[in-house]
């Protein structure tokens, strides 16, 4: 089982979009707030988990992505 905190953006009531770090959700709403200032927005963390299975099935649904992915983590681009 995977357990992340993660930072969503919500605008509104709506969940729009979700990071890893939250000096990078920061940033997005900086931006948004830019173009989007009438809409009320803001940072929101929450927990993220995942199972096994959750995992298996995105590394599937996205396989193309985990290729490149893996290829990139690995030393001299093995397998």
């Amino acid at each position: 089982m995977l357990e992340k905190l993660i930072y969503s953006i919500k605008v509104l009531d709506s969940l729009m979009s979700a990071y890893t770090s939250e000096e990078k959700a920061k940033e997005v709403l900086e931006e948004r707030k830019e173009f989007y200032d009438d809409i009320e927005s803001t940072i929101e963390p929450l927990m993220l988990i995942l199972s096994e299975d959750d995992i298996k099935n995105i590394i599937l649904d996205n396989l193309e992505l985990s290729k490149k992915i893996i290829k990139e983590a690995t030393p001299n681009g093995n397998n």
